[in-house]
């Protein structure tokens, strides 16, 4: 069952001069059991398999159009994409299969997954995650993100 934590707010109707000051808030919506154990396990060992690599930002166009990485003090946690053999796996396409039904947005218009893997003290911080160039992509900018906790930890995190 879907727990909502937080929902946009909208302004009551207005008149023409009046001026409301409003949040217009993420939704924060949880799924408990949405995988399953033996999901988690397999996209932990998946995200082994890609390679974990320190996760970094976009950095500046590079002459060839490709872009420089930047690695920052914003995230110290490591990554890996889930391309290649791992976005072939039949419990990828369950996993976004489940995805592209709770969200209504089709899976071709998807990043390929993240799996981020911390160690203790490692972080990733807030940020925002519009990349300008990603309007021109397949998939378009992102409008939000999926999270999928792959294990728990007593605290933090």
């Amino acid at each position: 069952t879907p727990v909502i934590h937080s929902r946009p707010t909208f302004p009551k109707t207005l008149s023409e001069n009046e001026e409301v000051d409003y949040q217009l808030g993420p939704w924060v919506v949880t799924l408990d059991n949405f995988l399953s154990e033996e999901e988690c396990d397999e996209m932990i060992r998946q995200g082994y398999s890609e390679g974990y690599e320190r996760s970094s930002d976009v950095g500046k166009m590079k002459f060839d159009g490709t872009f420089d990485i930047l690695v920052n003090d914003g995230r110290t946690s490591t990554n890996a994409w889930c391309n290649d053999d791992c976005q072939t796996q039949d419990v990828t396409k369950a996993i976004e299969s489940r995805m592209m039904e709770v969200t209504g947005i089709p899976t071709e218009n998807y990043e390929s997954l993240q799996i981020l893997k911390y160690e203790v003290g490692q972080y990733y911080r807030t940020h925002h995650d519009f990349i300008e160039h990603h309007v021109d992509r397949q998939s378009g900018p992102r409008i939000l993100t999926f999270f999928l906790y792959l294990s728990d930890v007593e605290e933090g995190g």
